[in-house]
C-alpha cells in the first residue's frame, strides 16, 4: 500500500507536469485559432471595401467621362479644359460616396477635405499626363486617352485615399 501511494503520487506529479507543460501549448492553440478568425474578418472587410470601391469607381468613370465627352462632343472643348471639369465634377461625388460609403468614414467630412484633395491633385496629374502622352506622343485617339486616364488615377487615388486620408483602423476611419 505505501508502495503503492508512493507510485499513485509519482504518477499524479508527472500528470500535473505534462499538465502544466502542455497549457502553453493550448494557449498558443487558442492565440492562433483568433489569429485566423481576424484574418477572416479582416480579409472580408477587404472583399467589401474592394466591391465598394469598385462600384464606387464604376459611378465616378460614369460621371466624370459622361462629363468629359458630353463637352467634348457638344461644346467642342478642349481635351485639358474637358479633362479638367469632368475630373472636377468626379471629384465632388467621390470626395462623398467614398468618405460616406466605400470607406465608411463616420467623423466630420471637412476634416479630411485637404488631404482628399491632395490625393486626388497627385492622382489628376499623373492622369493629365497619361492623357496627354497618349494623345500628343502616341497618336492615341482622344476619346480612347481619356478612358485610359482613368487606369493610373484610379489606381493611385485608391492606393492613397486608403493609406492616408481613411485609413482602415485608424482613430478617424470606421467606428465598429
Amino acid at each position: 500500500p505505501t508502495h503503492q501511494r508512493g507510485i499513485d503520487h509519482a504518477v499524479e506529479n508527472v500528470i500535473a507536469e505534462i499538465k502544466k507543460a502542455s497549457k502553453p501549448i493550448k494557449d498558443k492553440e487558442q492565440a492562433l485559432h483568433d489569429n485566423a478568425r481576424r484574418l477572416q474578418a479582416d480579409n472580408e472587410q477587404l472583399r467589401q471595401l474592394a466591391w465598394r470601391d469598385g462600384l464606387t469607381g464604376l459611378l465616378n468613370t460614369a460621371v466624370g467621362l459622361g462629363t468629359i465627352f458630353a463637352l467634348k462632343w457638344f461644346f467642342s472643348v478642349a481635351d485639358t479644359q474637358a479633362n479638367l471639369v469632368g475630373y472636377a465634377v468626379g471629384m465632388a461625388v467621390s470626395y462623398y460616396v467614398n468618405s460616406r460609403w466605400t470607406f465608411q468614414y463616420k467623423q466630420a467630412l471637412h476634416a479630411k477635405v485637404v488631404p482628399y484633395a491632395l490625393v486626388l491633385l497627385c492622382a489628376y496629374l499623373v492622369n493629365l499626363a497619361t492623357v496627354h502622352l497618349l494623345i500628343g506622343g502616341l497618336q492615341v485617339n482622344s476619346y480612347l486617352a481619356q478612358t485610359a486616364g482613368i487606369i493610373p488615377y484610379s489606381l493611385l487615388s485608391y492606393v492613397l485615399l486608403r493609406r492616408y486620408v481613411f485609413s482602415l483602423g485608424s482613430a478617424n476611419s470606421r467606428t465598429a
